[in-house]
């Protein structure tokens, strides 16, 4: 009679692991808001957006005494090689760059969005996740530029208009916004389509996609003299963190994550340990 009941309790679980693998390859609900997380996201994106774009109107250029007195000699070993660049192209090009990340980002979004059965829910699920990565980032990216105050490279080139040189947006080098941006929505990018897509040739692509764009921003932010190497680096980093970080916050367990099925034998007893993790 024990054998008997333990035989059935077995072929129940092992369907139920059948069903739960079937379902777990079929379209899923990746995410999940919490209006207490929420909140405390956006409000901190919009307390650090504040602040940096605060400081930013208030950051002054150099006067052209000071502009002259820069020193080329003062900029570390790493970073010298690139102060002689300038390209009014490779400008288009990193601004290009950003937007399609953007929309990269925005058409992964409506695309899962449309594929929903709840349209509207899913919606807000992605605007939220897309608007809490992208206001973090802001507040960030412009509290760094406006408090270290980096002259970027060009800004000791004789050779650029000396109206691009006397502007306060020359002193804000580190780091790279437009480096941050693209990572961050590369990456989101990237995660929408990992979490939800079952085409594993989408999945390479966007993969590659997720590095190449940032790489193709970062190659043309430099060649353009608006930055540094450790400007661009500084900025994928804190991109990365930005992009990876709000889709995984917001990430919900499976069934297959929250289940966990413990057997245990003995000589004179057996029994099946379920535990569901919320």
């Amino acid at each position: 009679m024990k054998k008997s009941l333990l035989v059935i309790l077995v072929s129940v679980v092992s369907f139920g692991s059948i069903k739960a693998n079937t379902q777990f390859l079929q379209p899923k609900v990746a995410y999940k808001l919490k209006l207490r997380n929420e909140v405390l996201l956006i409000g901190s994106g919009v307390l650090t957006s504040a602040y940096g774009l605060w400081q930013n109107s208030r950051l002054q250029p150099l006067s052209l005494t000071e502009l002259t007195a820069l020193n080329p000699g003062a900029v570390n070993n790493f970073d010298s090689h690139v102060l002689g660049n300038w390209s009014t192209r490779s400008h288009i090009f990193s601004d290009a760059g950003l937007v399609s990340s953007f929309v990269l980002a925005s058409g992964a979004a409506l695309y899962y969005t449309f594929n929903s059965k709840r349209k509207l829910g899913r919606f807000i699920t992605f605007a939220i996740i897309g608007v809490e990565a992208n206001l973090l980032l802001l507040g960030v990216t412009e509290s760094f530029k406006n408090t270290v105050k980096r002259n970027r490279p060009y800004m000791y080139n004789e050779n650029v208009p000396l109206e691009e040189r006397l502007s306060a947006e020359g002193r804000r080098s580190f780091f790279s916004g437009h480096m941050a941006f693209t990572t961050c929505n590369a990456f989101l990018m990237n995660a929408f389509i990992q979490d939800y897509s079952q085409n594993q040739y989408l999945k390479i692509a966007s993969s590659i996609t997720s590095v190449a764009l940032p790489a193709f921003v970062g190659f043309h932010r430099i060649n353009g003299g608006k930055h540094f190497y450790t400007d661009v680096i500084a900025g994928f980093v804190v991109g990365g963190i930005a992009g990876v970080s709000m889709p995984t916050i917001h990430k919900k367990k499976s069934l297959k994550e929250r289940l966990t099925v413990a057997p245990t034998f003995g000589k004179n007893m057996s029994s099946l340990h379920l535990v569901y993790s919320f």
